[in-house]
């Protein structure tokens, strides 16, 4: 499609309100309806048969070589179209979902003598909020990521802060819940109503911190984490080229507790 007939299509989407419903929205028909549903059932299936794998690995009985948990706290996304061009002479509107929380879920695999290297599986839910055409609306985006964890120090007390970094990549879907198209006037962007799974990388600190608890002879740590899950795209694309807009970055600050197990064959 050309730049004239993009801004002429544009044009009569706002123009035919007959053609919208009240929240400015214009339906984008079945395909992106079923593509959406199929969306989330595929990431689901990707972290499945990682977890899979992780079971399978061999297991060695000096330290602990799994764990599994939870996390908790809140996340921070960027904006949707960082980047947006000047409309009319006026600056754009930035389509910014800001703060919401989010909960995860996690399998580690430790490797090494002492335990200092290890593989995490891991999957989480954000619902943060952003100002849609007539409102705020709550939209979902749900991850699933793999990363290499590396402890800064080496374990030797079961007593230890042990800190650690972690880097991985993974996925992040996005629904914005419309099953409709979408134009932002204000801020050069639309939406063409589907969800989608975007590619991501994992950058992050963390701490594991003893806690005097355990279950079944099983220990019980404490996960703190600062981590940023940066998505190689927006959902959202410009009205102005129909390009997709550049990297999100989800900011996430979580705490939570998980287990230390030991499996033997």
């Amino acid at each position: 499609m050309s730049g004239r007939d993009r801004d002429r299509t544009f044009s009569s989407s706002l123009d035919l309100d007959s053609e919208m419903n009240p929240s400015g929205e214009r339906s984008s028909g079945n395909g992106s309806r079923w593509r959406g549903a199929l969306s989330a059932p595929a990431l689901a299936l990707t972290l499945a048969l990682a977890l899979v794998v992780a079971a399978a690995a061999p297991a060695d009985a000096q330290v602990h070589r799994y764990g599994a948990g939870w996390t908790g706290g809140g996340a921070f996304l960027t904006d949707l179209n960082s980047g947006a061009q000047a409309l009319d002479g006026q600056p754009p509107r930035d389509i910014s979902p800001g703060l919401g929380f989010v909960f995860g879920l996690h399998v580690d695999r430790w490797y090494g003598e002492a335990g200092r290297i290890g593989v995490r599986y891991q999957g989480a839910y954000q619902q943060p909020q952003m100002e849609w055409v007539r409102g705020p609306r709550r939209i979902d985006a749900l991850s699933a990521d793999v990363s290499a964890l590396l402890r800064i120090i080496e374990p030797e007390d079961p007593d230890q802060v042990l800190p650690y970094v972690a880097l991985g990549l993974g996925g992040i879907w996005y629904d914005l819940g419309t099953r409709q198209e979408t134009f932002f006037p204000e801020a050069d962007a639309y939406h063409d109503g589907s969800s989608r799974i975007l590619p991501s990388a994992i950058v992050g600190v963390g701490a594991d911190i003893p806690f005097r608890w355990g279950w079944d002879g099983s220990p019980v740590r404490i996960r703190a984490e600062v981590a940023d899950h940066i998505s190689f795209g927006s959902p959202i694309r410009q009205v102005s080229d129909g390009s997709r807009y550049g990297a999100v970055h989800h900011l996430r600050f979580t705490i939570g507790a998980y287990s230390l197990l030991d499996i033997r064959r």
